[in-house]
């Protein structure tokens, strides 16, 4: 997975070296004491309480920066300062602690709480909005390809996908592919597969797209393995093509369309939704606005009088149901968690709650082709996560940071 969705470095990096501490100062005491490390006389029985409390330290400080939590990063602290001060104690009541010794190990304390109260490290301990690995990803239902004609080479999004073809949109394309004869470039789980292919199909769609009907001419045995391979998956949810289904009595492959056909119940009312990214756990949808043309924002459910301000008070926090129509449908219990009014409608980000075994099975498939298929990862908006970031710092231990910063005219990076 990439590096957003995984956890930082220095967050395994610190567990580790606090982890390794405990028996390393053991050993180095051993070593300059010349005691053995177990047995009679050995450096673990001429250990005092409070070497005994230091010792704890260091697995509980490795146990703490790891949780990623409030209570994880104010053990940290309260531990590394507990260290600096046994140090520093031990160097005054010691005549044979080495001065220098003392110093480079404090100092390494030090730089290694200080670390810690940098804006970016601290904040992920306040806020689990800002740990992104313990999210699932989210995939965009956007599959982008690539279509090479001689020398050129066009950007394009599959809608579909068959054994014997696809559709796929050219988003602001002025020349005609009419009767071309294109390469279509695209992933298969590990695999990149190159298929030549025939446009039979040349459509200008209703955003001014150019939409492209392509059959694949023969493959090579490894290139239809490899494609089978990967609509295994798609094959067991989804069905038909509503975007190419003008020609689906004319051919003997069916076509399956990449995004899931579904709608979002919310109270009494059924509200169009389409898929702007999906995880295992949660999915944001787009619900276009009324002033759209051609499509409704809400409609009556039959069994309800709801109207469309049912849709509208719908908030954070509500309950809705989700339905994915497909071979066989699916109605999954939602939790809107956020709205956000954009240009095309209202876009919402609902969790799942209680979804069955098979709901699950059919949604880790649908997400395992997306992520074979090297669709869009989802990551959030930059201007978005840093107004988070700021909000989450002050309320956190880092405002005095900022206090003392500001105090001084140094700026927070």
């Amino acid at each position: 997975m990439m590096d957003y969705y995984r956890r930082p470095p220095s967050l395994i990096l610190f567990p580790l070296v606090y982890l390794l501490a405990a028996p390393g100062v053991l050993f180095v005491a051993a070593l300059v004491n010349m005691v053995p490390l177990v047995g009679a006389g050995s450096v673990l029985g001429r250990l005092a309480p409070a070497d005994v409390l230091a010792l704890l330290c260091y697995p509980a400080a490795a146990v703490a920066v790891f949780s990623v939590r409030p209570f994880g990063w104010r053990v940290f602290i309260l531990c590394s300062a507990y260290l600096l001060i046994h140090n520093f104690a031990a160097f005054l009541l010691n005549p044979f602690v080495s001065a220098g010794a003392t110093l480079l190990f404090n100092t390494l304390l030090t730089a290694g709480a200080a670390y810690f109260f940098r804006r970016h490290t601290i904040a992920p301990y306040f806020n689990p909005r800002l740990r992104a690995w313990e999210t699932a990803p989210r995939f965009s239902p956007c599959v982008k390809i690539e279509l090479r004609t001689g020398e050129d080479t066009a950007e394009a999004e599959l809608e579909d996908l068959s054994m014997g073809g696809a559709f796929v949109r050219l988003g602001g394309a002025s020349r005609s592919f009419a009767g071309a004869a294109p390469v279509l470039r695209l992933f298969a789980g590990r695999h990149e597969l190159h298929l030549s292919s025939k446009v039979v199909r040349e459509i200008r769609m209703q955003d001014g797209s150019l939409g492209l009907g392509l059959m694949f001419l023969p493959m090579t045995p490894d290139e239809k393995a490899r494609l089978v391979h990967a609509l295994d998956s798609l094959d067991s949810l989804l069905t038909g093509a509503p975007q190419d289904s003008a020609g689906s009595d004319r051919r003997s492959q069916t076509r399956l369309s990449l995004r899931l056909p579904m709608v979002l119940r919310l109270g009494g009312t059924v509200v169009p939704a389409y898929p702007d990214n999906i995880s295992e756990t949660g999915i944001a949808v787009l619900s276009p606005a009324a002033r759209l043309a051609g499509v409704p924002t809400a409609a009556p459910m039959s069994d309800g009088t709801a109207d469309q301000a049912d849709a509208d008070t719908a908030a954070s926090g509500s309950e809705a149901e989700l339905e994915i129509r497909g071979r066989k449908d699916i109605r999954l219990a939602c939790r809107i968690v956020w709205m956000r009014s954009i240009e095309q409608g209202v876009l919402r980000g609902l969790r799942f709650a209680g979804t069955d075994r098979e709901a699950r099975r059919l949604l880790r498939s649908y997400v395992r082709f997306l992520k074979g298929m090297r669709a869009k990862l989802r990551q959030e908006d930059a201007a978005v996560m840093e107004a988070i970031l700021n909000e989450t710092l002050l309320r956190s231990p880092y405002r005095f940071v900022a206090a003392i910063k500001r105090g001084l005219g140094i700026k927070s990076r």
